[in-house]
């Protein structure tokens, strides 16, 4: 899991992954566990199913390890319910970048999405007809870019739908950082010295760069 600035982070490896035993928790986690509240079971089940396909080096989608490009992956973008017009206007360079990218071979490897507010990702991905288990791009992408605060989009979501996907996040204050940033990626990757955008590591984890 990635560790966030305010998250705890707990004694204890696995000896045999190298990872905590105990993943890191927010602030609001904590406080909940120390309240009584129950660990969500369904997410320990995914952790668990996911830990198995990377043991077998599988990248959990169904068709196979197929995350090194867009085109066999897919790519989507989680905006908040009710984002200002002008931060889509400010990123639509980047999303017809993203989608010409996605969309070569089949169309429903591009998404644009929206999260309600208090949504849990098994109620997210519900709402999308998607349940957990290996990805399939046609139904939902792999690589997803979250656009907005963690007061809006809790890290809880994000975590947890990392667990099967490859959650990114980007959140600035005005349309302008969001245009700059667009504009910024898109020349970086169209020109004559870019590379292809690739998944650097077998998991590509908050933050990665495909955004």
């Amino acid at each position: 899991m990635p560790l966030e600035a305010h998250d705890f982070a707990f004694n204890g490896i696995n000896g045999s992954t190298g990872h905590p035993l105990v993943p890191p928790l927010s602030p609001a986690r904590v406080a909940g566990l120390a309240c009584g509240e129950k660990w969500d079971l369904q997410h320990l089940a995914d952790l668990k199913q996911q830990k198995e396909r990377l043991d077998e080096d599988d990248m959990g989608m169904v068709f196979g390890d197929s995350a090194k490009h867009l085109r066999e992956s897919g790519w989507g973008v989680i905006f908040t319910q009710g984002v200002a017009e002008d931060v889509k206007r400010a990123l639509a360079p980047l999303l017809e970048h993203r989608r010409a990218e996605a969309c070569r071979d089949n169309a429903r490897f591009y998404r644009e999405l929206v999260y309600l507010p208090g949504e849990s990702k098994l109620k997210f991905l519900a709402r999308y007809k998607v349940g957990p288990g290996p990805v399939d791009p046609e139904q939902l992408p792999y690589y997803l870019l979250i656009v907005g605060s963690p007061e809006v989009v809790p890290f809880l979501f994000q975590y947890q739908l990392d667990v099967q996907y490859a959650v990114g996040r980007i959140y600035f204050r005005s349309a302008e950082e969001y245009a700059n940033y667009a504009q910024s990626v898109v020349a970086a990757e169209t020109s004559a010295i870019s590379r292809q955008p690739k998944a650097s590591s077998p998991r590509c984890r908050s933050g990665c760069s495909i955004t």
